[in-house]
């Protein structure tokens, strides 16, 4: 009973409620943050990720995306139809239309992936720029632990 409090709170943090695979959730989490910060259409992505998250995604389906996989995907289904509000359920409303808007993203090749050398294994940064705005994001230690946000340079 003398830890009782310290594990109540441990679990609370570790248990969240999630869709899937957490690694290309928590990419398509950020990717739907950015995109609402941005509030234009995307032209190009950049995606930085640590050595665990590319080799832990790149092979993983994405959640109601039947069937896409690996990080391209994540972002593409998470800039579309993300809803960054549900969190680590951000894709749980994705729609047969969304699904082919991401497809037509993806055909577009303006999402690179690039391994980011970092001292930290979970490790997700991504820039999307569009016309008129710039935003980047990044992800530390746990999946919705966004601890970095700027808009043109702010």
């Amino acid at each position: 009973m003398k830890y009782r409090k310290q594990y109540l709170t441990i679990l609370q943090e570790e248990l969240k409620k999630a869709m899937g695979c957490t690694e290309p959730i928590a990419i398509s989490y950020l990717s739907s943050t950015l995109k609402k910060l941005l509030d234009e259409d995307v032209v190009k992505v950049d995606v930085y990720v640590s050595g665990n998250i590319l080799k832990n995604v790149k092979s993983v389906v994405v959640p109601n995306t039947n069937g896409l996989r690996g990080i391209g995907a994540a972002v593409a289904i998470g800039v579309v139809a993300g809803r960054p509000e549900l969190k680590l359920e951000c894709l749980s409303k994705v729609n047969t239309d969304d699904i082919i808007e991401s497809k037509k993203l993806l055909d577009k090749k303006i999402i690179n992936v690039y391994n980011k050398d970092s001292n930290f294994i979970f490790d997700i940064s991504i820039t999307l720029t569009g016309i008129n705005n710039v935003v980047t994001g990044r992800i530390v230690d746990n999946h919705t632990n966004i601890v970095y946000l700027e808009k043109n340079g702010e």
